[in-house]
């Protein structure tokens, strides 16, 4: 985990003082290294905090710079070592420089295109004074984007950017209403706070520094993901066939994210962390395993606790760490200040329980399974919002926007592109379950819990990586036949939901430990009554 911060004055002058009280407000993403960089003759200013995980010869000061570019970057590039061999050459000592040198002496939409990883970058030459910025297509990295008549800011959180204007912001109230009338609180585009937005995932930024416009060229569509050859191809071989192809790429990409440092894993007991967990395992790095247990809440992780695991999770590694009402109560005030923004998921204070634990431990890279419940069918509500399709529309509750919402339309338009490219060679209703579970990921997991993983480790000083966000995992998800992610006419109600990764769970667990689906919200509503009475009247 890294911080990215650039602060370009239309106008005046930058002030030295202001610009580095901004970029210290992102050095818990990146405690380790502190580079930064003034241009433009102090009109612009690069800063980069960086969080080592892999890679050597480091800078001291200065921002990575080649032949005049320069270049602030979050993130992995998991292939890094691939990019080397075939545009450098040469083996480079961090996947920084990789990224760096190949965006200068290749075209850039073509080395976008090639990147395996989680990524927000910008880069600015200081021959030609042009700045690009741009993020990964699957929306695990974002930056914030802040516009003025006097500024352009771009950035890993909106905290550098409140604070470098002086607080003189205003909330999003119509996005605000959106919080009223969606299962989560979705940040799209938009943010709480006007004129501070998300950059869009997939998009080669140009800012023109002489007149201030920004030119876009796409390099990669997630639409164009969903490919009539791939699930033809696998709606002709057999669900064992397509779980060991499943597999073969899972622990391919697997591989790539592994750290050459000591890291953390979650585990709930669900099928998700179980199956990374069970990958996982052998690995000398991996030094501790992390579980929540919302007392009286989590029939799994009570399972956990007993050792129902036994014979296949190392329980000397394991923590699992109890919460109560009290505890997650106390976990609010803190979640709030990191996160910076209206809660999108009540999980979040149990996810910042988390990572204080892997923080204490020393610890700088979590694995978690976020992603999964989105591509492959997972949740609850899918067994019976899907039952009765007769129009073209979003049923799932966790994107559905109730009431008009700023973002209503734009998701509605990724919806329907959805549906006609599935439409294009699967019926109707197959169709459109499918174009559901597509703006579930691209909307609701890359507007939650993508967001909240990445603000939230980032203040911990932590890295999330999840295999179910790389996007060759997704491409494969998306391409499946809808029997192998939702199928409503198994007769196993165990099978119902995601049986291609409960067929993986059971494999190397066992059937006995595979429980219904539970959420880890904690306890929203029921740490109200903790409250005194008089703080209970002002809360409401």
């Amino acid at each position: 985990m890294c911080g990215v911060l650039l602060i370009l004055s239309k106008k005046k002058t930058l002030t030295s003082e202001k610009c580095l009280k901004a970029f210290n407000l992102i050095h818990n993403r990146g405690p380790d290294i502190s580079l930064k960089s003034f241009f433009l003759k102090k009109k612009l200013f690069i800063g980069n905090s960086i969080l080592k995980v892999n890679g050597t010869n480091f800078q001291k000061k200065n921002l990575f710079n080649y032949k005049k570019n320069y270049i602030s970057y979050n993130g992995e590039i998991y292939n890094h070592k691939y990019l080397d061999r075939k545009f450098l050459k040469q083996k480079q000592s961090n996947d920084t420089l990789t990224l760096l040198k190949t965006l200068t002496n290749y075209n850039t939409l073509n080395i976008c295109k090639k990147l395996d990883g989680m990524y927000a970058f910008v880069k600015f030459n200081s021959s030609t004074n042009k700045i690009i910025f741009a993020t990964d297509p699957q929306g695990e990295k974002k930056l914030y984007k802040y516009e003025d008549k006097n500024y352009f800011i771009l950035s890993s959180t909106p905290k550098s950017i409140a604070n470098f204007i002086d607080f003189k912001i205003n909330l999003n109230y119509k996005f605000l209403n959106q919080y009223l009338h969606s299962r989560h609180f979705m940040q799209f585009r938009n943010t709480i706070f006007e004129n501070i937005s998300y950059i869009k995932g997939g998009i080669i930024y140009n800012l023109d520094i002489k007149n201030y416009k920004i030119t876009e060229q796409i390099f990669d569509d997630p639409i164009n993901w969903i490919s009539k050859k791939n699930y033809i191809q696998n709606k002709k071989s057999s669900s064992k066939q397509i779980q060991t192809n499943f597999e073969k790429i899972f622990k391919k990409k697997l591989h790539l994210m592994l750290p050459e440092i000591n890291f953390a894993t979650i585990f709930s007991g669900g099928v998700d962390t179980s199956i990374i967990y069970s990958f996982l395992k052998k690995n000398k790095f991996l030094k501790s395993i992390i579980c929540i247990n919302n007392i009286g809440k989590d029939k799994i992780t009570n399972a956990i606790k007993n050792r129902k695991f036994i014979e296949f999770i190392d329980y000397k590694k394991l923590k699992v760490i109890d919460v109560n009402k009290k505890i997650f109560l106390k976990l609010y005030k803190k979640t709030y200040q990191n996160f910076y923004s209206l809660l999108s998921t009540h999980d979040l204070p149990g996810r910042q329980k988390i990572f204080d634990d892997i923080k204490s431990k020393k610890l700088k890279v979590i694995f978690g399974g976020d992603g999964a419940d989105e591509i492959f069918g997972g949740y609850e509500k899918y067994k019976n919002v899907f039952k009765d399709i007769k129009k073209v529309k979003i049923y799932s509750p966790y994107t559905r926007i109730k009431g008009n919402s700023v973002n209503k339309e734009e998701i509605n338009d990724l919806f329907i592109r959805a549906y006609k490219k599935y439409n294009s060679f699967t019926p109707k209703k197959e169709a459109v379950i499918q174009a559901n579970l597509f703006v579930d990921y691209f909307v609701q997991s890359v507007g939650v819990h993508n967001i909240s993983n990445d603000v939230l480790c980032g203040e911990n000083s932590l890295e999330m990586r999840s295999i179910f966000l790389n996007k060759d995992i997704i491409k494969f998800g998306l391409n499946l036949p809808l029997h192998l992610k939702i199928n409503l006419i198994e007769n196993k109600k165990d099978y119902i939901l995601k049986p291609l990764l409960k067929k993986i769970f059971i494999k190397y667990y066992k059937k006995g430990l595979l429980f219904k689906k539970i959420g880890f919200s904690g306890f929203p509503n029921e740490s109200l009554s903790v409250l005194k009475l008089n703080k209970q009247k002002k809360f409401k």
